[in-house]
């Protein structure tokens, strides 16, 4: 994934938007976003 993707998923999680809708809006699989927030430990 590319920064500003990392960077969507952050801003969406902290909007307590869930992993398949953020998915959605990446055009990516919700596993895909899954591991993306284990892999960098994005906290909220």
């Amino acid at each position: 994934m590319k920064l500003k993707d990392r960077i969507e998923i952050e801003i969406r999680l902290r909007e307590n938007t869930g992993i398949r809708e953020i998915a959605r809006l990446l055009n990516v699989n919700p596993s895909t976003v899954s591991r993306e927030i284990k892999k960098n430990r994005i906290k909220l």
